[in-house]
């Protein structure tokens, strides 16, 4: 077992993202558990804003004092059907770009 020592410290330089992607066997789906430390004393930081346990659906902190986020993800099939948030999100950004031109070339 591996014993980490804290020491004081600002956590203000070089953060360290650690990942593993799980293939999840029984449903098929994939999760990303993701972890945060501090490069400079070892601290791991806590997931605030997500509820404890883990789902297959919607993200969750998990490990012990939610210093894990497992998120749900897909790879995103090219040829498939683009979600309707996402073609939202890419017709709203493509409106305000276009208000933006027409302000600045005062079209």
């Amino acid at each position: 077992m591996k014993i980490i020592e804290f020491t004081r410290c600002n956590h203000r330089k070089a953060h360290r993202v650690e990942a593993d992607i799980c293939n999840l066997l029984d449903s098929g789906g994939y999760m990303a558990d993701i972890r945060i430390v501090c490069d400079d004393c070892g601290m791991p930081f806590r997931f605030l804003g997500l509820p404890s346990g883990v789902s297959t659906t919607i993200p969750m902190r998990g490990a012990f004092m939610g210093v894990e986020a497992c998120l749900p993800i897909e790879p995103i099939d090219i040829d498939g059907p683009v979600p309707e948030n996402t073609l939202k999100a890419i017709k709203d950004t493509w409106a305000e770009s276009a208000e933006r031109r027409k302000r600045e070339w005062k079209l």
